[in-house]
């Protein structure tokens, strides 16, 4: 009877240890549980301040936005205006310019005709002034040919004097 008096306390000792094992496991998996969900606290704090300030600025945003639709409206009248403006001075320049373009061709036609008769009399001017150096050149190789063949007699005769 002792014995398992004794047995019994034992198995009761090591249940008791295993218990406080278990307990002392269970403590801490509650205190990091608890850590967390305090850290997890935080960070919905944080996020719910910066959804608050999202929020506003949002809001902020769309305000501004509103402001800027009208006035943007406002703009886009006047630049219609602006543009059919526009519209009737490019009509009425491209009918300036078509008539400009008209008498343009015409003297360019003119002026080309005349640049012809210029170019023709040039041609022959130039012509004239051609024949006329190609008279000079070929006497002025008819004089070189006379004194190389008089320096050529000087120096035959400056040799036989040697």
């Amino acid at each position: 009877l002792q014995n398992k008096i004794k047995t019994l306390e034992a198995n009761q000792m090591a249940e008791e240890e295993a218990s406080a094992s278990s307990h002392k496991e269970l403590n801490e998996r509650h205190e990091a549980s608890v850590a967390k969900e305090q850290q997890l606290a935080e960070q919905l704090k944080e996020i719910e301040a910066k959804l608050s300030e999202a929020t506003t600025m949002k809001d902020e945003v769309n305000s501004e936005l509103g402001t800027h639709k009208a006035a943007s409206l406002e703009k886009q009248e006047e630049l219609t205006r602006v543009c059919d403006d526009l519209q009737s001075k490019v009509k009425s320049l491209e009918a300036n310019l078509t008539a400009e373009e008209e008498a343009s061709a015409a003297g360019r036609r003119e002026l080309h005709a005349r640049q012809e008769a210029e170019m023709a009399e040039e041609r022959q001017r130039l012509a004239e002034q051609l024949r006329e150096i190609e008279a000079k050149l070929s006497e002025a190789t008819s004089m070189k040919d006379e004194v190389h063949s008089e320096f050529g007699t000087h120096m035959a005769a400056s040799l036989e004097k040697q």
